[in-house]
């Protein structure tokens, strides 16, 4: 099976770099590769970074449901302070 990715979102972080989540598959494996990208000036060929992770699809619901996790308690430590 060949490696393959689809983009599926790209996020700006700021006026250099973006957040990428690909769908990728990796020598068979399924999975998720969010990865920050960064591009040298405003026309610059978008490139990625060493930062990010590529989590297997396994692993998805459990790892989006921490992140969904982290936020709620976030906001709800906001709440009390306030």
């Amino acid at each position: 099976m060949r490696n393959r990715e689809e983009v599926i979102a790209e996020i700006p972080k700021n006026s250099r770099e973006c957040f990428r989540v690909s769908r990728s598959v990796f020598n068979g494996h399924v999975g998720v590769n969010f990865r920050i990208w960064f591009r040298e000036g405003d026309e610059g060929e978008w490139m990625p970074t060493k930062r990010g992770v590529w989590i297997g699809k396994e692993y998805v619901p459990e790892v989006t449901e921490a992140l969904i996790r982290a936020v709620e308690t976030d906001a709800e430590k906001e709440e009390r302070a306030a």
